[in-house]
């Protein structure tokens, strides 16, 4: 969450206190903060993406939110696995393809030259 200083008091005995709000909020917060509490700076900000993270995390959107991101991992690993399964054939067909271009295509297994 990020927090806004909207304004900075200070008191009679020189104490400071900042009142923050939060972007997303209609009204300052309540209490104000010492300067020893506000930690950090924001550096970027992806609009909504806060709304898209809290769907995510709250009831039934964080049951749905982990049944994707298990989906995903699954989808990832079935693709993985069937790239290194796959890749031996896809290989020797490249192989053999370019080999016909080339004309060094060697003769079949079993077959007879007419030389």
């Amino acid at each position: 969450m990020s927090h806004r200083v909207i304004a900075v008091t200070r008191s009679a005995h020189g104490d400071v206190s900042l009142t923050l709000q939060g972007d997303a909020n209609d009204a300052p917060d309540e209490k104000p903060d010492r300067p020893e509490q506000v930690q950090g700076a924001v550096v970027y900000a992806v609009p909504y993406f806060g709304w898209v993270a809290n769907r995510l995390n709250v009831g039934a959107g964080a049951k749905y939110g982990a049944w994707a991101a298990y989906a995903l991992i699954a989808i990832g690993c079935l693709r993985i696995l069937l790239g290194l399964v796959g890749s031996g054939a896809r290989r020797a067909r490249r192989t053999h393809a370019r080999d016909r271009a080339m004309g060094t295509e060697l003769p079949a297994q079993g077959a007879t030259s007419s030389r």
